[in-house]
């Protein structure tokens, strides 16, 4: 049974795509097409992740590095697996990850309605800097933009339990 509930966290691979973007479907009105996760999966200066359980993925996480900055693009957990951590466990190993690699901020546009989303990313330290107004095609809906402190602070990292020893500012 316990086997059955073991999640794994790891890099996305080309095979994931298919269940990716079955999930990506499922949860947003005008989803990325199959091919633009490809493309973004085959750039160097990312982080994608990946919840699996027992094979099936279950969540992912994509990225883009612009220099010291990472913009996170999107974090989605299969409706199914909802609220039970998995989307914590994804945010974590990426902050972790972005640490590691010297990442100053991490950046990401929310929906301006959807207060569950904006109260996740809060949990993690975000805070809003700015309005994108009707950046979302399919309902003009404003994008409120947050964004980290200097990950690379220490009481910043060290509030999520990661290391920033052997980076340098």
């Amino acid at each position: 049974m316990a086997e059955k509930r073991l999640v794994r966290i790891r890099d996305m691979k080309e095979r994931d795509l298919g269940q990716v973007h079955d999930i990506e479907v499922q949860t947003f009105p005008t989803p990325w097409t199959r091919s633009y996760f490809a493309m973004e999966l085959g750039r160097r200066r990312s982080i994608c992740l990946v919840a699996v359980r027992g094979g099936e993925v279950i969540g992912y996480l994509m990225s883009r590095f612009f220099g010291r900055e990472v913009h996170l693009t999107n974090i989605v957990v299969s409706r199914e697996e909802r609220r039970g951590g998995i989307g914590s466990r994804l945010m974590g190993e990426f902050m972790r990850r972005c640490v590691e690699r010297g990442v100053r901020y991490i950046t990401l546009e929310v929906r301006g309605g959807n207060l569950e989303a904006q109260a996740f990313y809060r949990r993690f330290g975000f805070r809003d800097i700015g309005i994108r107004r009707g950046y979302y095609t399919d309902s003009g809906e404003d994008a409120l933009i947050m964004s980290t402190p200097d990950l690379q602070l220490s009481p910043f990292v060290s509030r999520l339990g990661i290391s920033n020893r052997g980076f340098s500012r």
